[in-house]
Parts: C-alpha cells; structure tokens; sequence
C-alpha cells in the first residue's frame, strides 16, 4: 500500500495541469489518512508526552517574546 501512494504522489505531478492539482491534493490526503491510521494515539503515548513537556518551556517563552517564531514548532 506504501509503494502505491508513493507512485501515485510521484506520478500526480507530472500530468497535465488540469488534472496534476487535484492529483496531488488527492495524493496527499490519501498519505495523510494512511500516516493518521498507522499512528494511534496508544503508540509511543510515553514518547510524545516527555517531547512535549520537554518542549513546552520553549514554546511558552517563544509565545510570550516572539510570536513570529512561534510556526517553528508547528511539526
């Protein structure tokens, strides 16, 4: 299943213009929906609360002195 969307992300662009936009949006909705479903919210639970506790200090002292920064944390 992983070789076929990324076949048919690497394909979508390369079709005519009409057709590559909503190729590459349908592309990237089927890979998002396909990285939600592999991660739940179970896995790596343990993980994903020390990373953002750890981060959380940055992210607080960025939002309070430099609001523009704030998008570096967004991933």
């Amino acid at each position: 299943m992983h070789s076929i969307l990324l076949a048919f992300a690497l394909f979508a662009p390369l079709t005519p213009t009409i057709v590559a936009q909503p190729l590459v949006i349908l592309s990237l909705f089927f890979i998002v929906i396909n990285r939600f479903n592999s991660y739940t919210l179970n896995s790596y639970l343990r993980f994903k609360l020390i990373t953002t506790a750890l981060f959380s200090f940055g992210i607080i002292n960025t939002l309070i002195f430099e609001p523009s920064q704030l998008i570096r944390f967004i991933p």
